[in-house]
């Protein structure tokens, strides 16, 4: 089968411009917009991304001797859960009255300076939220695990020289 014809017109067709066809158009246009994947948070958190204004000055040095009060070395992620103020606020006011360990068991800790860690008493144990635990002051507990070995005389072993023979 064969068609044969001869082209004697050419015509454009526009659609007319009325409020059913404005319709269609934004309906696929709000369609196409949508996005096929959106992202499902497992976890509602009010308060993500929320800013905190920082505080008084002389109130955040209170609550940080408070904190040095109840453990010697702190971490700056336990500091900063504990006064929940900025981290760059948080960080300006803690060199002033802390030191930062860089070494040693206590790395990364702060701990205070030692014009301001005389005013603690030497009861306070210092266990930092982490888990690492040091007394404020070197004490030596010898007096209470020191044993005396008695004289030869005094001593009874319990154990003979049968005992200890391999048979």
């Amino acid at each position: 089968v064969s068609l044969s014809a001869t082209v004697t017109g050419n015509f454009n067709i526009r659609p007319s411009v009325n409020a059913d066809y404005s319709k269609k158009l934004r309906e696929r246009t709000l369609l196409a917009a949508k996005p096929e994947r959106t992202i499902r948070f497992l976890e509602e958190n009010e308060n993500r991304g929320a800013y905190v204004p920082p505080g008084d000055q002389s109130a955040l040095i209170d609550s940080l001797f408070g904190a040095f009060e109840k453990y010697a070395y702190w971490t700056f992620k336990g500091l900063k859960d504990y006064v929940k103020q900025p981290e760059s606020y948080l960080k300006e006011v803690l060199n002033e009255i802390a030191i930062l360990d860089k070494k040693g068991h206590y790395n990364n800790c702060y701990h205070l300076k030692p014009e301001y860690s005389q005013n603690i008493s030497a009861e306070t144990v210092s266990v930092a939220p982490q888990g690492v635990e040091a007394p404020l002051e070197s004490v030596s507990n010898e007096e209470e695990y020191s044993f005396e070995a008695p004289e030869n005389d005094e001593f009874e072993a319990g154990v003979s020289d049968e005992d200890l023979s391999d048979d």
